[in-house]
């Protein structure tokens, strides 16, 4: 399993250190939303410019929905919901993160990277 350091800033892109994304990779987490609409609504925003997506990245951590965790969070991928070009025309991934705790999703993050497989869900 993979180990990775996940950055999410936010007046700059997220990056990760990884290739491909599985189910069971492992991430610290620095930067999670809740629910799958607003990383959705981020993903998005990162496909325009970098200024459309900085401002989507303050609107949904002032309103709550998304958080930024010191010490990072590590938590596993438990899927990977869908991948897209970024506005660098960066490959990125949306992952769904598993909540060790219960059977439910902790959250949901951006990734760089392309998924090792996925089901035509491309945005």
């Amino acid at each position: 399993m993979k180990k990775l350091i996940l950055a999410f800033l936010f007046l700059l892109p997220c990056t990760a250190v990884a290739e491909t994304w599985t189910k069971g990779d492992t991430v610290f987490v620095f930067f999670m939303c809740q629910y799958e609409r607003d990383i959705m609504d981020i993903a998005k925003a990162d496909t325009d410019n970098e200024e459309i997506y900085s401002n989507m990245l303050m609107e949904k951590s002032s309103t709550g929905v998304c958080q930024r965790f010191y010490p990072p969070l590590n938590l596993a991928v438990q899927n990977v919901i869908a991948s897209y070009k970024d506005h660098n025309k960066v490959e990125t991934c949306i992952l769904e993160l598993d909540d060790p705790k219960s059977s439910k999703a902790a959250g949901y993050i951006l990734a760089a990277g392309s998924p090792k497989s996925l089901k035509d869900k491309s945005l």
